[in-house]
């Protein structure tokens, strides 16, 4: 069943809605359009120039041409079975069929360059060159400089399904099946855009935060993930070499300041312009100062830069690592008048090779610097950038601080930084562990493995100052990312409250349903109110399933909605199997289809891709129609904001990510049972009325018109005495009284 399935299931195709090239020509192509257009082009010339090649050897070069054509051909005819209808609100429907490209196990998401972010690059992928795991590394833009992870750099549109996904910067949603991997968030405050924060909280793993600042905040708001506060260790050979020598040698030497920025404009957050006009008016002959900027300064300020006799070095272009590693070496102090700081990792490198930072005084990095190992310069809080508090410093503030800079005063901080080394080994110790656990969770690696490589405890989510280590067999064995997927698993949840005569019939299409699936199940019956009715018919069918549970009293549905989360969490903890999916069903929602249920429901969930999927429901009420249409493969579906709470098919991270229902509604009135007004908006809390309901989150749901029906639409069989008949249903419409989103 499982080998016919996957061969019947639809491949979807990619289509993206780019604009048009008009006219007016590059102007209004996008970034990615004029990258495809210069690969096209560089593609096309080379062919041109291996032409006479070819025509020379021609009876050699032909049955390669005509196999290469062959290959194209088959490629075309896998990848290209169906053409997605697009979705409005930009939203795009991506082809999660299978590629022809080879993957990796572990995507990094982050870019290259020889500065930044390069730092955590070159640490993560140590790491994971140590354990045997291949990588591949990709981003929003390419790269542009010559550097040995190139190597391993994958075009976005080529991801395949890895199992580990490591976000070194910006977080993005998952496009091509990344529902299965582990996701690994390291945050940098200041790129944590709020309108990232809803699907990150979704899809979110572990997250790890390298400093205090925010972390109890960044706790609560991923509270469906692990979060742990890891200071990240240095890239580089830790080398405190010269701070020692210092120490020894008493006679006063000139203070070596360096100034590592990017450009030199109002964009940078690296008080650039504060920084040079401070320089310019330093009179002391016993500071010297090397600039390095990554853009070329105007013309007047190189000039003026040049006319100082304490200005040594001023370079203005790109440069190697080793050349950047070169100026730390001989530096005492590096100048970090940061406007906001999404991570400390600058300042943790001019730790490693004992050279004493001066920053701002302000958050969070005051989390890394003290007075004891560092210089805070006056600055004034301005406002944020994303999650990272922003300062503003000015050149009096810069002159002053240079004003005070003792060689006695630094020689005592760089005394206390060397007694850090053992602490910045210690987390490059830890990282380790974080990595090799991860790994593990994903099966790919055996947590005992490099036991004897000295991989001691690790940090866990804690907000006082002294962070408590746990051992790390304990934070492997926490649910909310330790746990390993079982694609071929399905967990079903089914309510019911004092309606026998509807719950049998509901039961046994459902198990027939089970029987004809191609996956596996749990099936989980959840019991409102028990009468000795109901009892009677789960004891006929109790051999079938997983857990029964249920309450002595009519609690409603928005209580069992929060059970089923509760117990989903338990079982997968239990268990140590997630489900690829969670399916509910109400007692009185009968399957029509029960011999394609399943695969029906799940062939729709990968229309869309998992950034956009809401739910997916078999059951089409005209209250709620819909906003659009699709059709694939000569089956329709309905696209919908709202979706009746009879039944639905939805991942679990998208249910945790909504969350438990309250009792109290915005109208200040509690509902549900108990509760002193009717109803208990199960169907609205999921897709409207939530903090994190799906709308919020942006997310689209599917209808599969006809996979289930209404077994209980009188007043009579209803709960709550709900008319749900067509005559009822009609008289609703009639005055307009249906669910209208888009």
């Amino acid at each position: 069943k499982k080998a016919r399935y996957r061969a019947e299931r639809p491949l979807i195709q990619v289509k993206k809605n780019h604009k048009r090239v008009t006219k007016r020509g590059e102007a209004e192509l996008k970034p990615e359009e004029k990258r495809a257009r210069s690969k096209r082009f560089k593609r096309t010339a080379i062919y041109l120039m291996a032409l006479p090649y070819v025509v020379l050897t021609l009876p050699v070069s032909l049955p390669a041409i005509l196999y290469f054509i062959h290959r194209k051909k088959k490629q075309k005819t896998v990848m290209g079975l169906h053409t997605a209808h697009e979705l409005p609100k930009k939203d795009s429907i991506f082809m999660l069929g299978h590629h022809n490209d080879a993957t990796a196990d572990v995507l990094i998401w982050c870019p290259i360059s020889v500065s930044g972010l390069t730092t955590q690059l070159s640490q993560l992928t140590a790491i994971l060159k140590k354990m045997g795991c291949s990588y591949k590394i990709s981003y929003h833009i390419d790269p542009s400089v010559d550097h040995p992870e190139c190597a391993h750099w994958i075009d976005s549109s080529r991801i395949n399904r890895p199992k580990v996904v490591f976000f070194m910067e910006r977080y993005v949603p998952f496009e091509r099946g990344f529902e299965e991997a582990i996701h690994v968030f390291y945050v940098n405050l200041d790129w944590l855009k709020p309108e990232a924060v809803s699907v990150a909280r979704v899809y979110a793993d572990l997250i790890i935060c390298p400093v205090k600042h925010r972390f109890d905040e960044l706790v609560s708001t991923f509270d469906n993930s692990k979060v742990i506060q890891l200071p990240w260790p240095t890239a580089a050979t830790i080398d405190m070499s010269r701070a020692r020598a210092d120490l020894e040698d008493p006679q006063i030497k000139p203070i070596r300041v360096l100034y590592v920025g990017n450009d030199y404009n109002e964009r940078s957050r690296k008080s650039p312009f504060a920084t040079i006009k401070a320089i310019l008016a330093c009179r002391r002959t016993d500071l010297v100062f090397d600039l390095k900027f990554r853009s070329a300064l105007p013309e007047n300020v190189k000039k003026a830069l040049a006319k100082r006799p304490n200005v040594d070095k001023v370079l203005d272009h790109p440069i190697s690592a080793r050349e950047v590693e070169a100026l730390y070496e001989v530096a005492d102090v590096n100048l970090i008048p940061n406007e906001c700081e999404g991570n400390g990792l600058s300042i943790i490198e001019a730790f490693a090779k004992g050279v004493v930072p001066a920053v701002l005084d302000g958050y969070p990095m005051k989390d890394v610097v003290t007075e004891s190992i560092g210089y805070l310069i006056e600055c004034e809080e301005i406002g944020s950038k994303e999650w990272a508090t922003a300062y503003a410093t000015t050149s009096s503030a810069i002159s002053r601080f240079l004003s005070r800079l003792d060689p006695d005063e630094v020689r005592r901080r760089k005394g206390n930084i060397v007694a850090l080394e053992n602490e910045l080994r210690q987390r490059q110790t830890e990282l380790e562990a974080v990595v090799q656990g991860v790994l593990a969770s994903a099966g790919l690696g055996d947590m005992d493995e490099h036991t004897d490589e000295g991989i001691g405890p690790v940090p866990h989510a804690v907000s006082d100052e002294a962070l408590s280590p746990v051992d790390l067999k304990s934070l492997l064995s926490k649910p909310s990312f330790q746990i390993f997927r079982d694609p071929e698993l399905i967990d079903v949840h089914l309510t019911t409250s004092r309606r026998a005569d509807v719950l049998a019939p509901t039961i046994e299409r459902l198990l027939q349903a089970v029987s004809a699936s191609p996956f596996q199940h749990r099936i989980s019956v959840n019991i409102d109110d028990i009468d000795p009715a109901t009892a009677k018919v789960i004891e006929r069918f109790k051999d079938q399933f997983q857990q029964v549970t249920w309450t002595g009293v009519q609690m409603g549905l928005p209580y069992h909605w929060n059970s089923i989360i509760d117990q989903s969490q338990a079982m997968t903890a239990r268990s140590e199997k997630r489900p690829d999916f969670i399916c509910y069903l109400q007692d009185d929602c009968a399957i029509e289809r029960p011999e394609t249920y399943f695969t029906e429901m799940v062939e729709a969930a990968e229309l869309l891709n998992p950034a956009s999927l809401g739910m997916v429901s078999g059951y089409h009420s005209s209250v709620h129609k819909g906003f659009g249409h699709l059709s694939v493969a000569g089956k329709d579906y309905i696209l919908s904001d709202s979706v009746d709470g009879k039944n639905f098919l939805v991942r679990p991270k998208v249910l945790y990510s909504i969350g438990k229902l309250p009792w109290w509604f915005p109208d200040g009135v509690r509902r549900g049972n108990p509760g002193p007004v009717h109803g208990s908006h199960f169907d609205l809390w999921q897709w409207k009325e939530s903090p994190n309901c799906l709308m919020r989150q942006g997310r689209v749901n599917i209808i599969i018109p006809g996979l289930c029906e209404h077994s209980a639409a009188t007043s009579e069989l209803s709960t709550w005495n709900n008319d749900t008949t067509d005559e009822a249903i009609s008289k609703r419409l009639s005055s307009g009284k249906i669910y209208v989103t888009r």
